[in-house]
């Protein structure tokens, strides 16, 4: 049972929090607000893309600039305040109803009223992936009738959908693990006024659950090619659905299109192959259709060209096959070559130089380009009652006759540095068709053709030697080659997603074959690993953004413009952290700047700035994570708290170092710095257990009022070392 006086605390001050930050009317959010209608604000921006900070509940200035920048590509007003027209649009694109606005389905306005019951009234809906005291009320409640919610923590996970889902089925409701205005209304109706159940437990065991695996909901839209829990999360329910009949791996690829398309079409959806708020609540709702039942429902259409039609009982060739291809539908096309005549023996699904000349003569006899591709054209013909035979022809050239010097412009010699000749050049134009080698082709083969030839291996899962050889020759002429963004050619690059430590795929390697060739320290292995995680946030500091380690729609955007500003290297100290070799600033460059006035209102959390120690020439980044009295940090990497502990000596010392501070705006300034880990921990992973601080100028009158010892001691060693440095006294004040 629920404890009386947790409970209507609880109810309390939820509806405090509600009556003054929203309206029966409507719901706005704007800077600097905070709660649970702004958390879920964060993960519907984060899903569309557009947040990548971190989901906290507090309408900051990254927060905003993500309103504001999801307004003006959707043809809002961008003044970053988050009202209802905004709010209304990003429910249309995500299924996220925040706030007061009415949930689909949910009949009724979501108005406050004091002592209405223990949602105080406010029945907008609670779903997978929000957070706060709504939430934690919904599975105290849930707890109190016997469902098992697992931990009560405002974190509305998978255990909690799936309770949601055993009280809707229990009581008749809609089962779709959406807590909306029926089921909140119904879960009160256990409660009296002082938040007491009246009933007891109705169930007394642990409800049967999902068979099968549990899983949570994807909050973002997926698509080909992405990677994650989500992914892995909808596999699983395609599976169980018998859609999908391999591992769940949590990688989009091929095979979970497939299934996806499938599941679409079969469920009346748009068979887009993308899933999306559609597709995630038909996917995974009591409702869903499997693979194995009968429907008497049309199925969706396509949105992909109907192929020309084959027999009954062979496959459909949906894709444009050429030498180097292999699989079922060459095989499809080898028997109809052989059954015409234009092809000896087996059906072995290679499209080898036989298959080629085979499709060659077949074209040539029947009036096509005899280029040896086979796409639309010639399918529409070799599948036709009017194909004509090969008896019907001069039979053609077997293939040991006919020149096979370079077929179809695919070398039949293995290529590495130094080679020159047309098969090079063959090699090149189609690197530079997909997107690895930029200039022409030239026909040599020289370091950068091997660098765009190990490039396009490694984005393709070959062996990355750099050199060429038929194994991948054939994935390169095929058109199943992944080009240097990840996809295959003629489809769309997908919209940016949020890729993090543990990711995996051909997004990852395209993000790491870009580091890389911007001088930062990784390599590629296809892994979010933690040498990309500390390249990424190496990046996001030298790149003044904001300094997370993820790479979101903005790290990614810059990354791939050409205008990234590289790793730097060189110089003649070779100890430095994530922001590179940093030669000193001149003394004319150093400007003395005032914490309160000139630096604190315009440095952001999670901003980095380059610290350089005139007296050992070596330079670390810290990344903001408070400005109070001074500025908090923490090491950006590891690379950065192994160069800060060099700079001290290796000895851990409270002693303030003099130092010079480049901002995130390019000013030098002077600044007192120690080494000593102490407090909070919020970056993970950079062998620095702690903050640290950083002293910049402060009004000595100020100081010793505020902070008397530690902040005295720190600005006396500023004011000697700019004394040193420019011979100024700088005023007490």
């Amino acid at each position: 049972m629920i404890k009386k006086r947790m409970l209507r605390a609880a109810a309390m001050a939820l509806l405090a929090m509600l009556l003054m930050t929203s309206s029966a009317s409507a719901l706005t959010l704007r800077y600097p607000q905070r709660g649970s209608n702004v958390t879920s604000l964060q993960n519907a921006l984060t899903q569309l893309g557009y947040y990548t900070g971190v989901i906290d509940g507090i309408y900051g200035k990254g927060t905003r600039a993500s309103v504001k920048t999801f307004q003006a590509e959707n043809g809002l007003a961008d003044d970053g305040v988050a009202g209802p027209a905004t709010l209304e649009k990003i429910a249309e694109l995500t299924g996220i109803h925040i706030g007061d606005m009415p949930s689909t389905g949910d009949p009724g306005t979501d108005t406050p009223a004091a002592g209405s019951g223990l949602f105080g009234g406010v029945y907008t809906t609670i779903q997978y992936g929000m957070e706060g005291e709504r939430v934690r009320m919904l599975q105290q409640a849930l707890d109190a009738l016997g469902f098992d919610v697992g931990k009560v923590d405002g974190d509305f996970g998978s255990a909690t959908y799936l309770a949601v889902k055993a009280f809707q089925k229990h009581q008749g409701l809609t089962v779709d693990g959406k807590a909306g205005k029926l089921t909140l209304t119904r879960l009160e109706s256990f409660f009296d006024e002082n938040g007491n159940c009246t009933s007891g437990p109705i169930v007394t065991t642990p409800p049967v659950q999902e068979q099968g695996p549990s899983y949570g909901m994807p909050t973002r839209t997926l698509r080909f090619g992405m990677a994650g829990e989500d992914v892995r999360y909808t596999q699983q329910r395609l599976a169980e659905l018998k859609y999908f009949t391999q591992a769940a791996n949590g990688q989009f690829d091929s095979v979970t299109l497939t299934a996806v398309k499938a599941f679409q079409s079969k469920n009346a959806l748009s068979v887009d192959g993308a899933v999306g708020p559609k597709t995630i609540a038909a996917l995974f709702s009591d409702d869903a259709i499997a693979a194995d039942e009968t429907t008497s429902q049309p199925p969706a259409e396509d949105s992909t060209p109907t192929p020309t039609p084959a027999p009954t009982d062979e496959v459909v060739l949906y894709r444009t096959l050429r030498y180097g291809n292999s699989g079922e539908d060459v095989a499809f096309m080898q028997r109809r070559l052989i059954e015409l005549g234009y092809l000896a023996g087996e059906a072995d699904g290679q499209f080898g130089t036989n298959t080629l000349a085979a499709v060659k003569a077949f074209q040539k006899a029947n009036g096509l380009t005899a280029d040896g591709v086979a796409g639309t054209m010639t399918y529409g013909v070799l599948l036709s009652d009017a194909a004509i035979r090969a008896e019907q022809t001069p039979a053609p050239l077997p293939p040991e006759e006919e020149d096979t010097t370079d077929p179809n412009g695919i070398p039949e010699r293995n290529l590495s540095q130094g080679d020159s000749g047309n098969d090079v050049k063959s090699v090149q134009t189609r690197l530079i068709a997909l997107g690895f080698l930029s200039g022409t082709a030239d026909g040599q083969y020289g370091s950068g053709t091997a660098a765009a030839m190990k490039a396009f291996q490694q984005m393709n899962s070959l062996t990355a030697d750099g050199e060429g050889n038929p194994s991948t020759y054939a994935k390169l002429y095929s058109d199943d080659a992944l080009n240097s963004t990840g996809v295959k050619q003629g489809q769309s690059v997908p919209a940016y997603t949020n890729l993090r430590t543990g990711a995996t795929g051909p997004m990852v390697i395209r993000l790491q074959q870009a580091l890389v060739k911007l001088n930062y320290r990784l390599t590629v292995t296809g892994t979010y690993d933690d040498a990309t995680y500390e390249a990424v946030r190496s990046f996001q500091a030298i790149n003044s953004l904001s300094v997370d380690g993820v790479a979101g729609k903005n790290t990614q955007s810059l990354l791939y413009s050409g205008s990234a500003k590289a790793f730097p290297t060189g110089g003649s100290s070779g100890i430095y952290g994530s922001m590179g070799y940093v030669a000193p600033p001149a003394k004319s460059q150093i400007q003395l700047l005032h914490w309160a006035d000139e630096l604190k209102t315009t440095l952001g959390h999670n901003q980095a700035f380059l610290v350089y120690d005139p007296a050992t020439d070596i330079s670390w980044s810290l990344t903001i994570i408070a400005r109070g009295r001074h500025c908090d940090v923490e090491p950006s990497t590891k690379a950065d708290t192994a160069a800060m502990h060099a700079a001290f000596g290796y000895k851990e010392t409270w002693t303030p170092k003099p130092v010079y501070v480049r901002l995130p705006d390019g000013r030098w300034t002077v600044a007192t710095t120690h080494n000593v880990a102490h407090g909070v921990n919020p970056i993970p992973n950079n062998d620095f257990e702690g903050q640290n601080c950083v002293h910049f100028l402060r009004d000595m009158s100020e100081t010793e009022q505020n902070d008397p010892d530690y902040g005295v001691t720190n600005q006396k060693a500023l004011r000697k070392f700019w004394k040193e440095l420019t011979g100024q006294d700088i005023p007490y004040k």
